[in-house]
């Protein structure tokens, strides 16, 4: 590991000298170009300024050409005109046949008058030069009179055409010099770069320089050249300080290239120990793998046999070299069907081969039963690369207990079948003889005794008959108890029945449309006269509302709640109190009884629990009828919930969707 860490460094440190030098180049290349962009808007702007100021000056010698006897006045007041409207302008001179005759403005400039070029020798060479070629020039900076500096143009001029074409003088317009480099926006750029401006026209004065030093030439500049109607200007520029040899941040560019190349290392030795823990981790799984103690097969993506355990093939009687890796998974398949071990599919291998593709998008369950008798679970999960993890469990005792409970449970189902008939039957003969015998005086035999009394004499059949009634008034009220045990009794088989059915083969429902408030006062209805019997006032507030629902399965859960509320409230009220909240209904039935402890209100709902208090334990009942008013609410996409104060009383509420649809 060492060595190739080593190799590493090395070739990361020549990396950073290579990348370090063109990231010089690539930074010299870029403020070159940058130079050169300035210098090019530079060049524009002095392009445009000076041919702005040499329109001016061609509008005058144009004039005085085209009219060689113009009125100074008029020649005047169009210069002045000029110099109002070009703040840089300081003066224009006009001079017929070389010598100034009018400066504008004639104040400051008086000693100019009457300069004849011809005897001035530091201008006449210019002005000769001019007037020889027909072009214009400019030249400066030079010294002015009333101070400062400034640009000359001179522009001669020419009177008629053709032949009878003839010089008639030049007229010169003089610039500030410093205003002038401020219009070009010189003094702002001079911040950041030096730059020299010097004539190279074959015309122009021999290397006039009209800004800068020319020592900036000696030190690699960027070019431009400036060709104007007045000459030809050549443009250099190079940074203050030179040309850069490194780029500005080189050394902190330098010092994250070496923090880099120990990231790299690191990152290096860390994927190399990686890879040497994953390989041990390989190495692990593989064992693991080999010491589950339920088959365990892994194919890629494409279906392709990756692994399997040695418990695998125990599975299935297999020798490793039955199958291999690479092998596809539809091919194991087909050897087990081959080999009977999906009783689903014999005789209909086809079919049963085309049903299994179309269930191998997602997860897959089947059993393989053997032919030593064995029944293999085999489950198969996709993960999210699309390879495929499958195990295989030995279920055959848990699939005996599995067949041994269904057959417990048909059972049971059976037996309560037969007790539902058994225990019905004779409660219902019972109660009708006691109904019926609570009525004993209008039996036949029980009229015949009433009339053989009253055959009697006078005395005796009166004595009798207040002794028969006496007789009646018993039986009648013996009756009366057994008719309430007998409807206690045939209550409470109903409620473990229904429990039962439940439990056995889930709830079933007729689901239709039905208006909620109709079933709360049929409910509420029902329930008044136990109500009103324990002297209790009941309050009832229903909502018109249509749900899909069973409407016997709510009316038994609203009766039974208004049951229990009234089971155990002794003074006080029983309230009903229905309301549309958002999408749903809420049914709340309220009491004024003796609550329910805190521990206890979520356990009232489970199946056969009652609330553990000797003032309740005599109330009675199996403790079914809030499990099962749960189950038929859940049923509906609903709940059944309870809060409850001790001493205060106790609130269940129902909450119904109104949208369900069953």
């Amino acid at each position: 590991m060492v060595g190739v860490l080593s190799i590493a460094a090395l070739i990361g440190v020549l990396i950073v000298g290579r990348l370090e030098h063109l990231g010089d180049d690539a930074y010299l290349n870029d403020t070159k170009l940058q130079t050169t962009l300035e210098l090019v808007e530079l060049r524009e702007n002095i392009r445009k300024e000076i041919i702005d100021r040499i329109l001016k000056l061609s509008e005058l010698a144009t004039i005085v050409s085209q009219n060689p006897s113009i009125d100074g006045d008029q020649l005047s007041a169009r210069a002045k005109e000029l110099i109002e409207t070009t703040p840089d302008l300081i003066s224009i001179g006009i001079a017929p046949d070389l010598v100034v005759t009018r400066v504008i403005p004639a104040e400051g400039n008086e000693r100019a008058i009457g300069l004849d070029y011809r005897s001035n020798k530091q201008q006449f060479p210019m002005v000769k030069q001019a007037m020889e070629t027909g072009k214009g020039l400019i030249t400066g900076p030079v010294n002015l009179v009333q101070g400062g500096s400034g640009l000359i143009l001179r522009q001669p001029v020419y009177v008629g055409e053709g032949a009878d074409k003839a010089p008639w003088g030049i007229i010169s317009v003089v610039l500030d010099y410093e205003k002038f480099l401020a219009k070009l926006g010189l003094p702002d750029i001079g911040q950041a770069y030096e730059i020299l401006i010097h004539d190279v026209s074959a015309e122009g004065a021999s290397d006039q320089v009209l800004f800068g030093q020319q020592e900036i030439l000696a030190a690699g500049p960027v070019l431009l050249t400036l060709d104007f109607p007045y000459g030809v200007w050549e443009l250099a520029a190079v940074p203050v300080g030179g040309w850069p040899a490194h780029k500005p941040d080189h050394m902190s560019d330098r010092l994250l290239a070496f923090v880099l190349i120990g990231l790299a290392l690191f990152l290096l030795w860390y994927i190399i120990r990686l890879a040497d823990t994953r390989r041990i981790a390989e190495v692990r799984l593989s064992n693991a793998i080999d010491a589950l103690d339920h088959g365990f097969i892994m194919f890629d993506p494409n279906d392709r046999l990756v692994l399997n355990n040695k418990k695998y093939l125990d599975i299935y009687n297999l020798n490793r070299d039955a199958i291999e890796p690479g092998a596809s998974y539809e091919d194991l398949v087909l050897r087990g069907l081959k080999r009977g071990i999906f009783p689903t599919a014999v005789g209909r291998e086809e079919e049963w081969l085309a049903e299994w593709n179309a269930k191998r998008g997602g997860d897959f369950d089947s059993e393989h039963f053997l032919s030593d008798g064995r029944v293999i679970k085999a489950s198969d999960r996709t993960m999210p690369d699309g390879s495929i993890v499958g195990l295989r469990i030995d279920v055959s005792e848990l699939k005996e207990a599995q067949l041994g409970a269904e057959a417990a449970n048909k059972a049971k189902s059976d037996f309560m079948a037969v007790l539902s008939h058994e225990l019905r039957t004779p409660l219902t003969v019972i109660l009708g003889t006691a109904r019926l015998s609570k009525q004993v005086d209008r039996l036949p035999k029980a009229k015949e005794l009433t009339a053989a009394i009253d055959a009697l004499p006078g005395d005796e059949s009166e004595t009798l008959k207040t002794q028969l009634s006496g007789v009646y008034d018993m039986i009648s009220g013996m009756m009366e108890k057994l008719e309430r045990s007998g409807e206690h009794l045939l209550f409470l088989v109903n409620e473990i029945l229904d429990f039962a059915k439940i439990e056995a083969s889930g709830l079933s429902l007729d689901i239709q449309s039905n208006d909620i408030g109709e079933i709360i006062q049929t409910a509420a209805g029902q329930m008044a006269p136990m109500v009103e019997q324990k002297g209790l006032e009941l309050n009832v507030q229903p909502v018109s509302a249509t749900l899909n629902l069973d409407a016997k399965r709510i009316q038994q859960v609203l009766m039974n709640l208004l049951g229990n509320a009234t089971k155990f409230t002794d003074k006080g009220s029983v309230s009903l109190i229905a309301e549309v909240v958002r999408d749903q209904i809420e049914i709340r039935i309220k009491d004024t009884g003796m609550g329910i402890p805190p521990d206890q209100v979520e356990r009232v709902f489970e199946p056969f629990h009652q609330v553990d208090s000797s003032n309740k334990r005599g109330i009675g009942g199996t403790g079914l009828g809030l499990a099962i008013s749960r189950e038929i609410i859940e049923a509906h996409g609903g709940t059944l919930s309870a809060t409850s104060v001790e001493g205060e009383g106790s609130v269940f509420m129902v909450v119904l969707p109104l949208n369900h649809s069953g």
